[in-house]
């Protein structure tokens, strides 16, 4: 049995197996592939479709049932925690302290930056007790940081 890609070559008075993509001889080599290299524009344009044949149908979008199936289940406390990191980085660009990074320019919202530190307050109000110690910590601090600096700015 013959293994695909090799063909038998007489040399002589001898059978070799040799790879079919060896060049011998007087032979002339292979001519190269005729897709383009990567960063080349194709040669020629690709062939419209075989007259009588469809074109494939295009694939159907995943359900919401499929996409959730490969997800953790949502926990609240951890999706508040993360509005909370939301609002409070929201609220430091509102107060002028930080950049806005979809213009990089300082723009100062006092009135705006107010409701987000109260919406940062009552959103860690609701984790209370159902956060670690360190966590409970880490929101004090951080809402006390964004008062702090309200007041400093107003």
């Amino acid at each position: 049995m013959e293994e695909p890609g090799v063909s038998k070559k007489k040399k002589g008075n001898e059978v070799t197996d040799e790879p079919e993509d060896t060049v011998q001889e007087g032979e002339s080599p292979p001519e190269p592939p005729s897709s383009p290299m990567e960063g080349e524009a194709p040669s020629e344009p690709p062939s419209p479709p075989v007259e009588g044949k469809a074109p494939p149908e295009p694939s159907e979008e995943p359900s919401p049932e499929d996409l959730a199936a490969g997800l953790p289940p949502v926990d609240v406390y951890a999706l508040l925690g993360s509005f909370i990191g939301i609002m409070g980085a929201q609220a430091w660009q509102w107060m002028g302290l930080v950049k806005d990074p979809s213009t990089g320019k300082i723009e100062k919202d006092m009135a705006q930056a107010k409701v987000a530190i109260d919406a940062v307050a009552a959103l860690a109000a609701q984790l209370e007790g159902k956060v670690s110690p360190s966590e409970s910590e880490q929101l004090k601090a951080m809402l006390s940081d964004l008062r702090i600096n309200f007041v400093r700015q107003s």
